[in-house]
């Protein structure tokens, strides 16, 4: 199992590192929904155990004939048989005391953080039901009409969804949450102007349109799974901050100029201010990278080359992935 697990993180690894050589061009040519669809291909391979797949891919089409054991447990010294069926069987090998260790501290961490992340998230259901026990006090001290606002917003982006919405004077900027049961969480009370508020709603509910949410927990897994290695946390701050961006053009599209003004004024001023943890912004853990990637995502959202020649950019991402997609099935081969 633990060597099935290495070699899908070296197709991933190899993946991401051949894709990081392209991502200058990528920056000046794809749009970022085209490249947050490529990081999301990048993430399978965490998570998809093509290097298993790939055997019987090939004994398909080689038609190949193996002999299987009659017996449902065989142990020949060096591997356990598995005969599940006629024609389906797995052969396990032998641990050694070395490989028991590794295993273990593996499946210890593994739990560790898996119980790290359930514990988040009952807190956050906790925190929903309180919300949901405070919510006509907190309506009547919004200084917006925020179920108006989320509402001309899911209009606005032809989404069918119906969210709960929740104020509270707690947080400090709109978040989103759920996958099957979306929740917006709104400040009651936030010092922005109004085209600011409806168009940071437009920009969580781009979120949930574009399915990051689903993503960013199949990433969780992933993570949970291959807690070992670097480049999968590196691949999802960079799938994180190309999600951004994607919803910051979402949110845009077809909005106002005075609202897009308005709203970017608004993410220099928030990126301007000393310790800022406000989730709006998205800080990466530094002051300089924080006020870089809000230049970034401001010169992203003013870019209209990014949106022209949309046929031709579909065509290259899709021979870019099948080319990254190619050459990084080489782990899989040697697993085989």
């Amino acid at each position: 199992m633990l060597e099935l697990l290495f070699y899908m993180n070296g197709m991933g690894s190899l993946f991401f590192i051949l894709r990081a050589l392209l991502i200058p061009i990528e920056k000046r040519f794809l749009s970022p929904n085209y490249r947050v669809f490529i990081y999301r291909l990048n993430l399978m391979f965490f998570v998809v155990p093509f290097p298993a797949g790939f055997f019987y891919v090939r004994r398909y089409f080689d038609n190949l004939v193996t002999a299987l054991p009659i017996a449902p447990f065989i142990n020949n010294g060096a591997h356990f048989i598995i005969h599940l069926e006629q024609n389906l069987s797995f052969a396990f090998p032998k641990l050694n005391y070395l490989e028991i260790l590794v295993v273990s501290v593996w499946f210890i961490i593994m739990t560790y953080k898996y119980i790290c992340f359930s514990s988040k998230n009952r807190r956050m259901r906790k925190f929903n039901r309180f919300l949901s026990s405070i919510q006509p006090e907190q309506i009547a001290k919004s200084t917006f009409n925020a179920n108006q606002l989320v509402h001309t917003a899911l209009k606005d982006l032809n989404m069918k969804i119906k969210p709960r919405i929740f104020l509270q004077d707690r947080i400090t900027s709109p978040h989103v949450s759920g996958i099957f049961h979306v929740t917006i969480c709104l400040p009651s009370c936030w010092k922005v102007e109004e085209p600011v508020y409806y168009m940071a709603i437009r920009h969580e509910l781009a979120h949930v349109r574009h399915k990051d949410l689903l993503f960013q927990r199949i990433a969780l897994i992933a993570r949970i799974i291959s807690w070992f290695n670097p480049i999968l946390y590196i691949m999802n701050s960079k799938m994180a901050a190309c999600d951004e961006l994607a919803a910051d053009i979402c949110a845009c599209n077809g909005a106002p100029v005075s609202y897009r003004k308005a709203y970017q004024t608004a993410l220099l001023c928030l990126a301007s201010e000393p310790e800022n943890t406000n989730d709006f912004v998205k800080s990466l853990v530094s002051k300089k990278r924080r006020n870089k990637f809000t230049k970034e995502r401001i010169l992203t959202m003013n870019n209209k080359s990014l949106s022209e020649h949309k046929l031709l950019k579909l065509v290259a991402t899709a021979c870019l992935s099948i080319v990254l997609f190619a050459i990084s099935t080489i782990p899989a081969l040697a697993y085989n």
